[in-house]
């Protein structure tokens, strides 16, 4: 627990989930380029953490949980048809947790899911919205 009165909950794609690790054995763990380079969310396809963010998320993150690329695809299609916003798939995470990994999130009344970033390529927002027809 961060000692606060409020539960910080990180998402990672499940092809980047360096900091998920890394949280869980206590140590940074490295992923193959191979394996991050895979993910739609490319400001997550960092392979190891930085020894700062680190210690971050020890001493502030209570769990972290992951999110298959097609469930970061819809949260973008529902974003954009439903709520009429923009995001880069790394900012979508937060939003596929929600809709698609709500039993893996403490029972809390307020949630928050911050949705970031707009800076999406635009060849890859085409794919996405063509696969939603």
């Amino acid at each position: 627990m961060n000692g606060t009165a409020v539960t910080i909950i990180g998402v990672e794609p499940e092809l980047a989930n360096d900091a998920q690790l890394s949280l869980g054995s206590g140590k940074v763990v490295a992923l193959p380029i191979e394996q991050t380079k895979q993910t739609l969310a490319d400001g997550m396809r960092a392979t190891k953490l930085g020894d700062i963010t680190f210690r971050y998320i020890c001493e502030y993150v209570d769990d972290i949980i992951t999110v298959s690329e097609d469930e970061i695809r819809t949260a973008l299609r529902l974003l954009i048809f439903e709520s009429r916003l923009v995001s880069e798939p790394s900012g979508a995470v937060t939003v596929a947790a929600l809709f698609n990994r709500r039993h893996e999130l403490p029972a809390a009344k307020n949630i928050a899911a911050v949705i970031s970033g707009g800076n999406v390529d635009p060849q890859l927002l085409v794919d996405i919205l063509e696969r939603a027809v």
